[in-house]
């Protein structure tokens, strides 16, 4: 089974602004095949890598109502309203299916 995951982001972020996070899933798998997609957020915390998961499926696993997530197809999207700061980081999109596992991160940081 061939399973890609490709992860971009919908422009530049802005302080204060909407950013959102797509993350398309490539696969051969049969149409009825469960896939199972979650969205991290990877960060260093007192010189230690700490992972945060964010959203698995549908379900986002974080009390911040400025994240949503959106699902058409192939194409799942991590929302952030209000962008800020703190929100900056290193987000993964991985995904799994039929014992298959495919991941791709992206860097989002500040634009001016």
């Amino acid at each position: 089974q061939s399973l890609n995951v490709s992860a971009w982001v919908s422009g530049c972020p802005k302080l204060y602004g909407k950013v959102a996070l797509n993350c398309a899933i490539h696969h051969d798998a049969l149409v009825n095949t469960a896939m199972k997609v979650t969205w991290k957020k990877k960060m260093f915390s007192e010189g230690h890598l700490e992972e945060q998961v964010i959203a698995e499926g549908d379900l986002l696993k974080v009390q911040e109502p400025r994240f949503t997530l959106e699902h058409h197809l192939d194409q799942y999207h991590l929302i952030i309203k209000d962008f800020r700061a703190k929100d900056c980081g290193t987000y993964e999109c991985e995904a799994r299916a039929a014992g298959t596992t495919a991941a791709s991160q992206l860097l989002l940081f500040t634009c001016l």
